[in-house]
């Protein structure tokens, strides 16, 4: 083979410590050649995508500390690639270049000269070219990893790169090749800030075009670059990057809301504008895992309560685990039996024996910086588990229902109620079986709204009288909330869990606030203000924590407490797993959920009917969303324009509340239902007063005549098919978007 002497492949243990950054998995392999199997050069590797003629990603590795000088040489086709490379003539005559994936300079090191060399050269094939414009390779790109590199300090000369193309549905063509409208590259080092003990990941976006935004078909180059997120790379490029990106120093600068237009790319035309914040997750336990060397200490990635230990020693740590948790449920239990006895010794005439004794107690009681409730109270809280152990809380609102976090399920099958310890559970209380799990269907831990909820059905019901439901307008107005769990008692230690304690603590209160004020705040925190609520702060020391999940946060509606939330996780602030403030899940947005799924899990036999909303409820969660329509069309269809709706729910859902509509105001009530995960497209009659242009117009949804999406779209072409999103899970085309119409596979 011409010019590649040997090949070394890309090595993911390259950046030493016992780190390793394996390659990213492609998601279509069907589409790869050799089905993604990567081809290896000299410090690189390279997957090529077969349909497209081009590489889905590169990986490389630079060692700059032995970096030489060499000349270019001449580019060549791979002939073990024969038939999948853009050849030679795309390139000419035109202002698109061969862009290097993998930049000759970057990898033209090695031991000497020749070396060096041998791996430039190595460069030039077209497997490694990809269709560029000839103003792109400015310095923000081309000194990329050098800027990188110069903020990495004393910690290592050392990175591991990939680079790849973004393709488009809206990407122009060049004599039949796809012309990439933007290129990504994800930078891999130790962290400095760690001393080189963790990992940093960095991911980059530049745009050669806009023609997603074009609908002319005018060519508008950007050219800048942008941090962005590994996640939204691997949504772009068609590639899942794995536990790389929980390292990514983008996600850690804010919460990952479903409106990805709220995750802001940053420009970059600095070293210094280079964002890091590793040390947010680092304070929450997440670090790079470490396979060796087997002296080492290891870092786990496994999140909030992430164990540092050797390889040597895991056996052993994990008796002494056991035991920990096993004496720290045995003094649970021990404590919650004392607490039972003093109580019963109310007729004793030792008084200072019992002060002492209830004082000793009260030391130990707390939720985190609360204090165990009286007996009696709270009888509706909840302790969720399974037929082994108990791990969640809960509240009860209808004699049949418990409400609870989602991840908290699916795995449970009993809930106890009415007593203050699970420990006292056979003396006091009820434990009821749990009949069905119903969690939210939109639940993902990863987002913002992450929409933390789920249904517990019970198999018979409750003889615990159900707690009231706070109306949307009294929680808004209550700055404070009573906080009940059966959760850990300890910041950082599994201590404490299964005895009922409360804390009341400060809300940020948000409704009467401007829009600017409400969007930093929930960025501030991770939570989106409709479905979620914050509560505590910093260094506080009062908090719900592990344990508490899906127990309730009340607050005061007149003399009585109502329920007006429900325990989800730590806040994006915190630097510690409790104490220094959490996120609630609100109830009353998902009333008309918790209604419909509880009556068709049980066929209708366990029926609760929703609370009237107030004026101040906000918007439902919508299942029911505008994802296509024909403005223009032509052959069979000419003349029947239509407009598609989709469900994202898993049950039915009636349309009769819903309407589609344009920009001039007119309207078309839709009928019937639409099963869960369906789609229905609604044909315009003739006649109608709705009516799409082809030049460019909006369509509109409404749920009980309000409007809840609007959708525009440019100049379409005879029978195009206009695709729209779902806004709330920001997969697509809503403000603020960073790359639209992205073609992974």
């Amino acid at each position: 083979m011409a010019r590649l002497p040997y090949v070394v492949p890309y090595d993911p243990a390259f950046l030493g410590g016992g780190f390793e950054v394996p390659l990213p998995t492609p998601v279509c392999t069907g589409r790869l050649f050799q089905t993604g199997a990567p081809l290896d050069y000299i410090y690189a590797s390279i997957v090529m995508h077969a349909d497209r003629r081009s590489a889905l990603f590169s990986a490389h590795n630079i060692d700059a500390s032995r970096r030489f000088s060499v000349p270019r040489t001449d580019w060549d086709l791979d002939p073990r690639a024969t038939g999948i490379q853009t050849p030679p003539g795309a390139y000419t005559g035109n202002v698109w270049d061969r862009g290097h994936l993998v930049r000759r300079a970057a990898v033209a090191f090695g031991d000497s000269e020749a070396e060096a060399r041998a791996a430039s050269d190595a460069t030039f094939y077209y497997t490694n070219a990809a269709l560029q414009h000839e103003r792109f390779n400015q310095d923000e790109w081309v000194h990329l990893e050098d800027w990188v590199l110069g903020q990495s300090g004393s910690t290592g000369s050392r990175l591991c790169v990939f680079t790849g193309p973004i393709y488009t549905r809206n990407d122009q063509t060049h004599r039949g090749f796809r012309v990439p409208s933007a290129f990504w590259k994800v930078v891999v080092l130790r962290d400095p800030a760690a001393e080189g003990e963790d990992l940093a990941a960095i991911g980059f976006v530049m745009k050669q075009n806009e023609l997603w935004h074009d609908w002319n078909g005018a060519a508008t180059l950007d050219l800048t670059l942008y941090q962005v997120g590994i996640r939204e790379i691997g949504r772009y490029a068609g590639l899942e990057f794995g536990q790389l990106a929980l390292l990514d120093e983008f996600e850690w600068r804010q919460a990952r809301f479903r409106s990805r237009g709220r995750m802001r790319p940053v420009k970059v035309s600095k070293p210094e504008d280079i964002e890091f914040h590793g040390h947010r997750r680092r304070s929450l336990g997440v670090r790079a895992l470490r396979s060796g060397p087997p002296s080492a200490p290891t870092e786990v990635a496994s999140g909030p309560e992430a164990v540092r230990h050797c390889p040597s020693c895991e056996d052993r740590s994990g008796v002494v685990d056991e035991r920990v948790e096993f004496l720290s449920r045995e003094v649970d239990a021990l404590r919650d039996v004392v607490d039972e006895l003093l109580a019963r010794d109310k007729g004793s005439d030792d008084g200072e024996r019992r002060a002492s004794a209830s004082l000793a107690l009260r030391n130990l009681e707390r939720i985190v910086g609360g204090e165990t409730v009286a007996p009696g109270t709270y009888p509706d809280c909840a302790c969720i588990g399974d037929e082994d152990r108990w791990f969640c809380s809960g509240v009860l609102i209808h004699p049949r229902i418990v409400l609870t976090a989602a991840h908290c399920a699916p795995g449970i099958s009993q809930v106890f109620l009415g007593g203050r310890s699970v420990h006292l559970a056979g003396q006091h209380g009820e434990v009821v079986e749990v009949e069905h799990v119903l969690v939210h269907p939109d639940y993902d831990p990863d987002l913002v709204p992450s929409h933390d909820i789920a249904v517990l059905v019970l198999a018979t019901d409750s003889g615990v009288e159900p707690a009231s439901i706070a109306s949307q307008a009294d929680v808004d107005q209550s700055a404070n909330v009573e906080l009940v769990g059966f959760g850990f008692n300890h910041p950082s230690m599994n201590i404490g869990f299964g005895t009922k304690r409360r804390a009341n603590l400060g809300r940020t209160v948000l409704h009467d606030q401007e829009e600017e004020a409400v969007a930093l705040s929930e960025a501030l925190h991770g939570f989106d203000n409709t479905f979620e609520m914050h509560a505590g702060r910093k260094e506080l020391g009062i908090d719900s924590c592990n344990g508490d999940s899906g127990g309730p946060a009340y607050v005061y509606q007149g003399d009585a407490m109502s329920l007006a939330a429900l325990t989800s996780r730590a806040s994006f602030s915190s630097e510690k797993r409790c104490g220094d403030g959490g996120i609630y899940t609100r109830v009353v947005p998902y009333l008309g959920w918790i209604s419909a799924a509880v009556g068709e899990a049980t066929d209708g036999a366990v029926s609760f009917e929703a609370p009237a909303p107030d004026h101040a409820t906000g918007p439902e969660t919508d299942f029911i969303y505008l994802s296509a329509a024909l403005p223009n069309p032509t052959g069979s269809d000419f003349g029947n324009e239509w407009i598609e709706v989709s469900n994202a729910s898993g049950e039915a859902v009636a349309l009769g509340r819903y309407a589609v509509g344009d920009k001039q105001g007119a309207r078309e009530t839709l009928s019937g239902s639409l099963s869960g995960g369906a789609t229905h497209r609604f044909r315009i009659p003739a006649g109608s007063q709705v009516q799409l242009s082809n030049r460019g117009d909006e369509v509109r949804l409404y749920r009980d005549g309000m409007e809840i999406q609007r959708e525009e779209y440019g100049k379409v072409s005879s029978g195009e098919v206009v695709r729209f999103h779902r806004p709330e899970t920001g997969d697509g085309t809503g403000e603020g978007e960073f790359l639209e119409w992205a073609d992974p596979c």
